[in-house]
């Protein structure tokens, strides 16, 4: 809608606000319609209000603001920010919502993809070209930089139309998707100030949370005021900074419930105690208050009258609750059969339940569907959230959708969630657009499990495509343990193989590389078994990688070894160069430079020409590994005239093919050379913007060994106070790693600077380091030490 003058309509009376209907919007929230089916007076929420209102007042002066409202379910969020929004005296201002949903966190840049789609009046039936002009005539109002688009829209699913966007490395995607987002808003705030609503942030995925916090970093030069709620488990790093003012949302006092349960029940003496049992109870929850009122009346324990309602029968009959979903989960016990079942059936659904998917699911007479549909509405079970163009109903609270789902026996909502399956199978994708992230999720509460591997496996690629790599990592998972469950014929076994190599690369992505070890072995066992020669292949390279990174050094020239040995006999050149540079990889980890040169210089032609652009599935290109090894080995020879030379020539490899994984290993294996040469001031200058978090966000694994060769040649230079605090960063950043090998590089450098500086303790950590490098032989690390 758009506000009119009041004197352009003679008809309305004096005061009354007028509005010009423009179109149509699918509601997010519950809020939009129940608010027009009748709420309670908002109560005892005044400072929280006038908190909202001020920092409105100095978004409107141009400084933006971050407000978190924290609190309970049922404790009254989303009340509070919506009465916020709807208030007279902060209007004229842009509102753009997005929601998290309890299935959502692996469903990557959902919450963000729904708040574009909100801005853009893009609607999920509004086909691929359709919301592709939409994004481009809302970027040409904004004066978007092009270069934006393609982030913008991988996130929207549409065609991206970028030919470099694809050959980007995961981390940067998601930098550029960061950037993108926040210079849309902040467009859009040069035109009118904003409140940016983000609701449940406790179950956002983990790729949007990444934008939201760039969005708050960034909000102090825009008109927004970023509006968020979510409950206090939720401890996103962002949240505790000194820019984000919380509201931790209380339980109403005594006054306000009192004042509450006035307004719902009236002000009859005969229900005074009845009130002091709800109070006593209720623990100041509105919620709580709320649905044990209604389940009160719906009991007959109260009955409307004339001045509100009065109570009929003794006050030793009332039931008392032990929690809001207990009272919910009573309500819904007195439901009759088909009512139940329909509220059951909506919750397998999800929370957000299209009528045209309700109706394929249930089979019912329209008659019989549409009076359960009705009564459940009147009672508050359920609201409309869209009529157009399809209509969907949604949940009156999460706790209501919970109860509801919960109440179902195991077995039943296993059939449910299988015919819910087969209603979405069965139906055309512009009637009920669910993405394979869902169908995923209800093949494997289905226990359908040849269908859950698929769609799982689907739901992986769709992430790493948008180099979501937790949630892709998740989705493997549960594409694993689908096929455990599935006869071991030879197919399903290759499956079962693909999709636990496939997890190296992402679980090194995240860090978690304990996973993908145990992962790898169990992929080696299921080749070894099929005597599937490539596959195992495949597998002996990640596991010697994986081993050297983990200080396992003999292990790993061992499996390369086995692996280079099985690629000779059949002729796999590719595997065999490959084998070599693991080897080396494990032989540089123990300063072996000689036995790692003799396993390099034969395949120089091969990575640095035939295959200089070629990573074989692999996180980096392998030239550029390839020479960065090269560097290091020729650097502890003395060579430094062939290790700069090979340096240099990894960087080119990494701006040709302008991947920012590339760069940073490629300017990792020039600090090694710089270190063992012996750094200087300029060398410490160069190095520290290289390690600044902007500049390693795309690889953030990679940002503690970088940190670690700075805090060495930090301690070189005789910086002693600063390299202790780049190291200790570096081990703070590197503990969820689980990298033994680092952690004793490290620990010793770290040991030596608080030696230099006299400390008693350096000398001690001295002695541990020592201890620890000898344990898998790192000699390097113990001359160093």
């Amino acid at each position: 809608m758009e506000a009119l003058d009041r004197s352009e309509h003679q008809l309305f009376s004096a005061g009354a606000r007028v509005f010009r209907l423009l179109g149509e919007n699918s509601a997010l929230s519950r809020w939009h319609l129940r608010a027009n089916q009748g709420l309670t007076v908002l109560t005892g929420r005044d400072t929280e209000l006038r908190l909202l209102k001020q920092a409105w007042q100095r978004v409107r002066e141009g400084s933006g603001q971050t407000i978190a409202v924290i609190g309970e379910p049922g404790i009254g969020k989303s009340r509070l920010t919506h009465e916020f929004i709807g208030m007279p005296d902060v209007a004229d201002f842009t509102v753009l919502e997005s929601g998290a949903l309890e299935l959502d966190a692996n469903l990557s840049f959902g919450f963000v993809k729904k708040l574009l789609g909100n801005a853009c009046s893009i609607g999920d039936r509004d086909s691929p070209a359709a919301a592709l002009e939409r994004l481009e005539v809302k970027s040409a109002q904004l004066e978007l930089d092009a270069r934006l688009k393609p982030a913008l829209a991988s996130v929207l699913d549409l065609p991206v139309g970028c030919a470099e966007w694809p050959l980007l490395d995961g981390g940067e995607r998601r930098r550029r998707i960061r950037e993108a987002v926040r210079a849309f808003l902040a467009s859009e705030s040069l035109r009118r100030p904003m409140v940016v609503l983000l609701e449940d942030l406790h179950w956002i995925d983990g790729e949007s949370e990444g934008v939201v916090a760039r969005l708050a970093e960034a909000n102090s030069a825009c008109r927004i005021l970023l509006l968020a709620t979510c409950r206090p488990g939720y401890a996103a790093e962002w949240l505790q900074k000194r820019f984000v003012q919380q509201i931790l949302l209380q339980p109403l006092g005594m006054r306000d419930s009192e004042a509450f349960l006035d307004r719902l029940l009236g002000s009859g003496a005969d229900l005074d105690a009845v009130k002091e049992l709800v109070i006593e109870r209720a623990d100041g929850v509105p919620l709580f208050m709320e649905e044990w009122v209604r389940s009160l009346v719906d009991s007959g324990r109260v009955v409307r009258a004339a001045d509100g309602f009065r109570l009929a029968g003794e006050l030793d009959e009332i039931p008392i609750p032990a929690s809001v979903q207990s009272v919910i989960a009573t309500r819904m016990a007195r439901l009759d059969r088909q009512d139940l079942a329909m509220i059951q059936a909506a919750a397998v659904v999800g929370r957000e339940v299209p009528r045209l998917l309700l109706e394929a699911v249930l089979a019912w007479p329209p008659d019989v569907f549409e009076g359960c549909l009705e009564r459940l509405k009147r009672l508050e079970f359920l609201f409309e959230l869209q009529s157009f163009p399809v209509v969907e109903y949604t949940f009156k609270h999460a706790l209501t959708h919970r109860a509801a789902y919960e109440s179902i026996a195991s077995e039943a909502r296993r059939n449910l969630h299988r015919e819910v399956l087969r209603a979405i199978k069965s139906m055309s994708p512009t009637l009920v657009k669910l993405g394979t992230e869902s169908l995923a999720e209800h093949a494997i509460r289905a226990e359908e499990w040849g269908e859950a591997a698929d769609y799982s496996i689907r739901a992986a690629d769709r992430a790493i495509e948008r180099s979501a790599y937790q949630s892709a990592a998740s989705f493997l998972e549960n594409a694993a343990r689908a096929l455990d469950r599935l006869p071991g014929d030879p197919e399903r076994m290759r499956q079962a193989i693909d999709v636990r190599t496939r997890m190296r690369p992402v679980y090194d992505a995240t860090g978690a590389f304990a996973k993908a070890v145990a992962r790898l072995d169990e992929a080696q066992a299921i080749a070894t078994q099929l005597q599937d020669s490539d596959r195992l292949f495949e597998i002996l390279i990640h596991q010697s990688y994986i081993d050297s990174s983990h200080g396992r050094i003999r292990r790993a020239v061992a499996t390369a070894d086995k692996l280079k040995e099985l690629a000779q006999a059949r002729g796999a050149e590719r595997y065999v160069a490959e084998a070599d540079l693991a080897a080396a990889q494990g032989f540089l980890m123990r300063a072996q430079a000689r036995e790692a040169l003799a396993r390099l210089e034969p395949h120089r032609a091969e990575f640095t020409v035939a295959w200089r652009h070629d990573r074989f599935g692999l996180l980096g290109t392998r030239s550029v590994w390839y020479l960065g090894h090269v560097a290091q080995a020729k650097a502890l020879l003395g060579d430094f005239a062939g290790a700069d030379g090979a340096a240099s020539e990894a960087e080119r490899v990494a701006t040709e093919v302008n991947r920012p994984f590339d760069l940073l290993a490629a300017r990792y294996s020039a600090a090694i050379v710089a270190v063992v040469r012996g750094p200087d001031e300029a060398f410490l200058l160069r190095f520290r913007n290289l390690v600044s978090d902007d500049q390693t966000e795309a690889a953030a694994s990679f940002r503690p060994w970088l940190l670690a060769v700075l805090g060495h040649a930090e301690y070189q230079c005789g910086l002693f106070a600063e390299a202790e605090r780049t190291l200790c960063e570096a081990l703070a950043q590197s503990a969820r790693l689980d990298l033994p090998q680092f952690e004793i590089y490290t620990s010793a450098v770290l040991a030596c600077a608080r030696a230099g500086q006299g400390a008693a303790a350096g000398r001690g950590g001295l002695g541990r380091a020592l201890a620890a490098a000898r344990r898998p032989h790192a000699v390097w690390i113990e001359a160093g030490a």
